[in-house]
């Protein structure tokens, strides 16, 4: 596989990754409400989910879940349950009075949670299985060498991670914070209605 056909492909690849969903949204509220760190925790953990659907889908082993009624059932009423418990977390932080937040640094956050949160929610995310099985359909052939496929698994990895950990920068920088400080009501209601969408279009199968 050339460079010439692997950008393309990265460059949607990006375009997707950055697009608003639900791993996006967890780590834009991470880097609001608790800072870098714990957003860039969140990162680590969604790269890890995309990194295991990758593998799965470079395996085969992506198409045979997706076809397996009772697995991929459960993983799509699992996710959807876990986004609508995050969209009730920020629904109750909306509701509370006050436009300012508490010092980020009085509650220290756990890297190891910040993880565990970026990876349920991308592991238990339906749409994870078809899109990167789609990913090997349309850029490798069904003969493609094992280093054709590995090099598309990493390389769109790479990209995931450098689009992720730069979302998790840029919205943890002082203006950010201080805007989610002086709005942080409307910006949780936002997340509230922004997570139940997605659970909710998970659960009645929009997804």
């Amino acid at each position: 596989m050339t460079l010439a056909m692997l950008l393309p492909l990265l460059a949607g690849w990006a375009i997707a990754v950055i697009s608003p969903g639900p791993a996006t949204m967890a780590i834009l509220n991470a880097a609001l409400a608790q800072g870098r760190m714990a957003a860039l925790a969140v990162t680590a953990g969604v790269c890890t989910g995309s990194l295991f659907w990758g593998s799965m889908a470079a395996l085969g082993l992506g198409a045979a879940l997706a076809s397996n009624a009772w697995a991929f059932s459960l993983l799509r009423h699992g996710g959807a349950l876990y986004l609508l418990w995050l969209a009730w977390g920020a629904a109750r932080r909306a509701a509370q009075p006050g436009a300012a937040v508490p010092a980020r640094g009085a509650v220290p956050v756990s890297p190891l949670r910040g993880w565990a949160r970026g990876a349920a929610i991308h592991l238990s995310n339906p749409k994870a299985v078809f899109f990167w099985g789609s990913v090997f359909a349309v850029a490798l052939p069904q003969d493609a060498a094992s280093g054709d496929v590995l090099t598309l698994l990493a390389a769109c990895i790479a990209v995931s991670i450098t689009m992720l950990v730069g979302y998790a920068l840029v919205f943890s920088t002082r203006r950010a914070v201080a805007l989610y400080a002086r709005a942080r009501r409307g910006i949780e209601a936002g997340f509230a209605a922004m997570f139940g969408a997605a659970g909710l279009s998970i659960l009645l199968g929009r997804i």
